[in-house]
């Protein structure tokens, strides 16, 4: 009956899965995978699809990237296009759906992980490290790890339980380890108080300076951890971790190792091999549309430019040496103006229409004065009882010329005298119709009164969600809002210079009521991360590389849209933030499988490329002397951009040439250097 024509209807897909298992098993890829080549191969007979797709398996990791080095128009195309990469697609692809189906349907946003080669070590193990290296102060530090590891001594928990019968560990060290090193009682009963010390105190928050001796960091201890403070204990259901399939770290279980029992350990994508690549890949594997975020995997911190001059004041006197940025915190975010009275609004239709108005309606016109129109203009409508387009639309159909002497023109008259505003009504809604069916300007942040008071202080619980998520979610609707697709923090962790750009931006707001933390000026889109709108555009790949294609994805996304949104108070430092940008044998990630010769080839082969191609017109190569953080001069349009950042320049180019007079006459004084220092910091 019934159940065994289901039995034999399920058969094919019992037998599909039980091969993907056997051919998993077989050639150590996942089930998933296994069932994508399968899938792809599965046009032959049961035996030619078996090993068409073991050879696909076997074969199309290496053949994917042949001739991959060679850069300029169509890099990487050949890439995607391989079997074996379409495979890797068709699982990643899976994974995001079900990932951003986890999201609300209105708030969908994913952060993607870019990794290679820091898989680290499971975080029990590596806390144990640092324990080590920051309190073992005698010899033999590499013995001793040798030691207690063998003994299965890899944790914070296990060495307290060992340390808790000294003599028995020592025995057990000379006796089940190899005897070539065995601590004295005296120096591990030093190393029992200071893990008892350790128990009792808590650990302080932020990021904390790690002894070399201990080995690197991995991505757990770096960026993972760094997103779990931002957006707090759910945050991996906001990320997914993309790995290249051919990482050793990857292949060798390194990064299952590290990330098992954690809740990251189900987040892992198989990606493909270069940075570059990488985000072409996670943009291939999401929808159209869709709201990603890349993050380098060694982000030591996420920080905002600290609004309270009492917590900046506090952070001196605690000796942090940052003190005017602070990290970003789940459970943690001050009101941007720092005043409990004042909040931001959006800013409604019928004001951008009012707006757009009032300046078109006079070459010339100062923005902060045809701002100032219109909200007049809103509290003349606002007497008309017209709060939405469609009703303005309608006033505007009705005769107001001076000859005409009608209720509708009564009453306009009437709330132009309530307001003390001059202009006729005719002069009035000539005005307004003009700007029918003009594309309206973007929408602002204005600065308004609270309804209800509240308190203010430090400590108080983030409105709204976490801050990170708040940053996101707002630069999603600033792409929109602003015509652009790509957005990124500011590219410099000097906390004078964010600080000094944050002080302007609430100084601004108070007079104009207008708050605008954002820049649309070109400028570089740091890589370490950034988000933009999923458009599977090819113009917009980078095809130089790796070493700098966070440089070449600024001016791809320029080039297209003529904007950037970067956000001024916001700011990321990577783990030996030193080495950002150059080779370092033992930095991992660009540098794994590199050497400075190749890295200093490609960083020059990638920047002439970019400009002999389409980039000239944006930007150009730097000349001997000149600072620059990327090796490019920007071409930056003096009439978009942020004013706030232009007033830094100007105060940077002031410095300058207080440095180069002082230079002449053969002197510089400390304070001048550390002001040029911060500087040079600058992007």
């Amino acid at each position: 009956g019934a159940p065994l024509v289901f039995f034999f209807r399920a058969m094919p897909h019992v037998a599909a899965a039980a091969a993907a298992e056997a051919l998993a098993q077989h050639t150590g890829c996942s089930v998933d995978l296994a069932h994508a080549v399968l899938s792809l191969a599965g046009k032959g007979s049961g035996q030619a699809a078996s090993r068409a797709a073991e050879e696909l398996l076997e074969t199309g990791p290496s053949e994917a990237y042949v001739g991959w080095q060679s850069v300029g128009e169509g890099h990487g195309d050949g890439v995607f296009q391989h079997p074996y990469v379409e495979c890797l697609l068709r699982v990643a692809r899976r994974q995001v759906s079900e990932a951003l189906a986890e999201q609300p349907e209105d708030d969908r946003w994913l952060i993607c992980v870019r990794t290679y080669g820091r898989a680290g070590e499971p975080l029990p193990k590596a806390e144990l490290r640092r324990f080590l290296s920051k309190h073992w102060k005698r010899g033999g530090f590499a013995d001793l790890q040798r030691a207690l590891f063998s003994l299965g001594i890899d944790s914070m928990d296990t060495l307290w339980d060992g340390l808790q019968d000294i003599d028995a560990l020592r025995k057990r060290i000379r006796v089940d380890g190899d005897g070539a090193y065995v601590p004295s009682y005296k120096s591990l009963d030093e190393l029992r108080d200071e893990a008892e010390a350790e128990n009792e105190t808590p650990a302080p928050g932020g990021c904390k300076k790690k002894d070399r001796r201990a080995g690197d960091m991995g991505i757990l201890e770096l960026t993972l951890s760094t997103l779990e403070r931002a957006l707090g204990s759910e945050a991996h259901r906001r990320c997914l971790i993309f790995v290249s399939h051919e990482d050793k770290a990857f292949t060798s279980g390194l990064y299952a190792a590290a990330l098992k029992g954690t809740p990251w350990e189900s987040r892992v994508v198989q990606g493909v091999k270069g940075a570059h690549l990488q985000v072409r890949f996670i943009e291939e594997a999401a929808p159209h549309g869709t709201h990603l975020v890349v993050a380098d995997d060694n982000i030591a911190e996420l920080f905002v430019e600290c609004v309270s001059e009492a917590f900046i004041q506090q952070q001196k006197k605690e000796g942090v040496q940052d003190h005017m940025v602070r990290p970003m915190s789940a459970g943690f975010a001050e009101r941007p103006l720092g005043d409990a009275r004042l909040c931001l609004a959006e800013e409604s239709e019928v004001l951008r229409f009012l707006h757009a108005a009032m300046s078109s309606s006079q070459a010339g016109r100062g923005k902060l004065k045809s701002f100032d129109e219109a909200k007049l203009m809103k509290d003349v409508l606002a007497r008309l009882d017209i709060d939405s387009l469609p009703k303005l639309s309608k006033l505007l159909e009705g005769d107001f010329s001076c000859s005409c002497k009608n209720q509708d023109r009564a009453r306009l008259q009437e709330a132009l005298n309530a307001v003390g505003c001059k202009a006729t009504p005719y002069l009035v809604v000539k005005k307004l119709r003009a700007q029918v069916g003009v594309p309206l300007p973007p929408r602002k942040l204005l600065v308004v009164r609270r309804r209800c008071r509240q308190k203010s202080g430090l400590g108080a619980q983030a409105e709204g969600g976490p801050e990170l998520a708040a940053l996101i979610r707002r630069a999603g609707l600033e792409m929109k809002n602003q015509g652009a697709n790509i957005w990124a923090m500011y590219p410099s962790k000097n906390h004078y210079w964010l600080h000094g750009f944050g002080t302007q931006i609430r100084q601004r707001a108070r007079t104009t009521g207008i708050y605008k933390d954002h820049s649309e000026k070109l400028g570089l889109v740091y890589g370490a991360f950034f988000g933009f709108r999923v458009l599977h555009d090819q113009r917009r790949y980078t095809r130089y590389g790796q070493v700098k294609d966070d440089v070449e994805r600024t001016l791809r996304y320029w080039h297209c849209d003529g904007k950037v949104v970067r956000f001024n108070r916001y700011g990321v430092v990577k783990d030996r933030c030193h080495l950002v940008g150059k080779f370092h044998a033992k930095k991992g990630g660009i540098s794994a499988e590199s050497s400075a010769e190749l890295h200093k080839a490609e960083a020059t082969r990638a920047l002439t490329g970019m400009l002999e191609e389409f980039a000239s017109k944006h930007a150009r190569l730097a000349k001997p002397g000149e600072v620059s953080s990327c090796g490019l001069i920007w071409h930056a349009d003096k009439e978009v951009g942020d004013e706030a950042e232009a007033e830094a320049e100007a105060e940077c180019a002031s410095r300058k040439r207080k440095h180069d007079a002082a230079a002449e006459n053969g002197s510089e004084s400390s304070t001048q250097m550390l002001k040029r220092k911060h500087v040079v910091g600058g992007a």
